[in-house]
C-alpha cells in the first residue's frame, strides 16, 4: 500500500519531487510501524512528516501537502489514543477539524479520546456530529449510544440537584418568613 507520486503532480524543481518521495516513503514506514504496534516510533515518524509538510514551501500550498498532513494527524491521533495520550490525540483531531469540520475520522477519534478521559459531555458534542454524518457505522453508533447514556445520566443528576436546590431554597425562605411573622402571632395556632 505504498504511497505513489502521481504522474501529474506539479513539481517546480527536482528538490520538491525528491522531498515528496522522501515524505511518502516515511509515511509508508510510519504506517508499517503502526501495524506492528510500534506506536511511539510511528508517532515520531508522523510528527516528522507533519513538520516537513509545514516547513517545505511546496507542500504548504499544495493539495497533496494538506492531504498528507491531515492523514498523518489522524494517524498520529490514533497512535496517541492507543498510547493513552488523549490530550495529544484531541489536539491533532482539533487541528484537522479546523480545516475540515465534518471529517468523520477526526470527529470519531476526538470522541473516543474524550470518552476515555471520562468527559461524556464534551465527547457528546463530537460523536453527535459524527453520528449525524454516518449513523450506520457500527463503531460510531456504539460510542454514540454509550456517550448519550452517560450524558443523559449526568443531565438527569443535574436536574435532580437543581430541584433539590430549589426545594432547599424554598424551605429556607419559608423558615425565614416564619421567623419574621412568628413573633406577631400570625403563625401561631388560634385558641
Amino acid at each position: 500500500n505504498a504511497t505513489k507520486i502521481k504522474e501529474d503532480t506539479p513539481f517546480k524543481n527536482p528538490e520538491d519531487k525528491r522531498k515528496y518521495a522522501e515524505v511518502s516513503d516515511l509515511k509508508d514506514k510510519a504506517n508499517a510501524l503502526f501495524k506492528s504496534n510500534e506506536l511511539a516510533k510511528a508517532s515520531e515518524k508522523y510528527y516528522e512528516i507533519i513538520n516537513t509538510v509545514r516547513t517545505t514551501q511546496w507542500f504548504k500550498g499544495s493539495n497533496q501537502g494538506e492531504t498528507l498532513e491531515k492523514s498523518c494527524r489522524l494517524n498520529l491521533a490514533l497512535c496517541k489514543i492507543k498510547l493513552k495520550e488523549y490530550d495529544v490525540a484531541i489536539d491533532q483531531c482539533e487541528r484537522v477539524l479546523l480545516d475540515e469540520p465534518q471529517n468523520l475520522k477526526a470527529l470519531f477519534r476526538i470522541s473516543v479520546a474524550l470518552d476515555s478521559q471520562t468527559k461524556p459531555l464534551e465527547a457528546w458534542t463530537y460523536i453527535k456530529r459524527a453520528h449525524g454524518i454516518d449513523s450506520k457505522d457500527k463503531d460510531i453508533s456504539v460510542l454514540f449510544t454509550k456517550v448519550q447514556t452517560l450524558r443523559d445520566g449526568i443531565m438527569e443528576e443535574r436536574n435532580k440537584q437543581k430541584q433539590g436546590n430549589k426545594a432547599q431554597k424554598h424551605d429556607k425562605q419559608k423558615g425565614e418568613f416564619s421567623q419574621i411573622w412568628s413573633p406577631m402571632g400570625i403563625w401561631s395556632l388560634s385558641d
